[in-house]
């Protein structure tokens, strides 16, 4: 059973539900190159220059990361994901990352989606590559503040409805039954008396013209045409 609205929010239930209203082929081969290109430091060096780029200045990355990045092609998935995630995690830019293993920069920045970097390192980055690629922007900072209205809202609304038998029972079942989808109230449920108690909650504190679509959902071997009888005679 459901209920399409138009341009109608139920601010109240939101608030109490807590409801929120690749890289190319030559890039690898690039990196794949430099990984295999001579190096000018001995094997038992402690340090060695990260390959040249044009936003690549004066970075170091120790030993161990030299091997690590030598044995790229043996490394297990998760050792690789590991080792992006180390060279992320020491500041540089998923571009620098890039151009010392030949990964995609979506591959990398879904294994980095959970490494926070220090603002000095994102001040780092900036001044290094003259852009702020690879620095979080906050995009849903208004979405953010539409939920937190709904939210103060729905706490003023709450205290003059909290008292109403059919709101809270409404309320309850499409919290617990309820499918919340986009510009859709539905509830999947086959109990007749709970069907009626949806329609009646919806066009008491909704909208009182709401119409509704019921779909049957049956089994191999049911019998539909007893099914659709059953549902308009309840």
């Amino acid at each position: 059973m459901s209920y399409t609205r138009k341009n109608q929010h139920s601010k109240t239930l939101v608030g109490l539900v807590g409801l929120e209203p690749t890289t190319s082929a030559s890039q690898t081969q690039r990196a794949t190159k430099l990984r295999h290109s001579p190096r000018s430091c001995q094997a038992n060096s402690p340090t060695i220059p990260v390959p040249p780029d044009s936003y690549v200045q004066r970075m170091e990355l120790g030993t161990e990361f030299r091997v690590r990045i030598d044995s790229w092609d043996t490394l297990s998935r998760w050792e690789k994901s590991e080792l992006g995630k180390d060279l992320r995690r020491m500041g540089l830019s998923y571009g620098e990352v890039t151009d010392l293993i030949p990964v995609k920069k979506s591959t990398l920045a879904t294994w980095c989606r959970e490494v926070k970097l220090a603002k000095e390192q994102y001040e780092a980055i900036q001044a290094r590559t003259g852009s702020r690629q690879g620095i979080p922007v906050d995009t849903q900072w208004k979405r953010r503040l539409e939920i937190e209205r709904i939210r103060i809202e729905a706490r003023v609304q709450v205290r003059e409805l909290i008292d109403q038998p059919l709101w809270v029972a409404g309320t309850i079942l499409y919290w617990a039954e309820g499918a919340k989808t986009r510009n859709h109230l539905r509830l999947n449920n086959a109990d007749p008396r709970a069907l009626r108690l949806f329609i009646r909650w919806v066009r008491e504190y909704l909208n009182p013209e709401a119409r509704f679509t019921m779909q049957l959902h049956l089994h191999e071997g049911n019998d539909e045409r007893c099914a659709i009888g059953l549902a308009k005679r309840d």
